[in-house]
């Protein structure tokens, strides 16, 4: 539970942030538009984030095997990605 706290709580909002903020520079957008994107878009994304991330988290510290984390992570993390991505053109 620590880890999945410490996930949510300190990594989660700066990774969200930033990555929606290179999303929006890699799109072309000046930094007063992807400032805004981001201050609109950040909230619902990290909302649907602690939705998702800590029962995953909890699940994958519990019963997937340890040389397995890192392969059951970086599965979800490409679903993760093309919500995101599905999520920010919608707008």
């Amino acid at each position: 539970i620590k880890r999945v706290l410490v996930d949510q709580l300190f990594f989660s909002p700066i990774f969200s942030s930033v990555f929606l903020m290179t999303l929006r520079l890699l799109e072309n957008r000046s930094i007063d538009e992807c400032y805004a994107l981001v201050s609109r878009d950040w909230w619902p994304l990290w909302k649907t984030g602690l939705m998702f991330w800590p029962f995953f988290q909890l699940m994958n510290f519990s019963f997937v095997p340890i040389h397995y984390r890192v392969v059951t992570t970086n599965s979800a993390g490409l679903l993760w990605n093309c919500y995101v991505s599905y999520r920010t053109q919608k707008r």
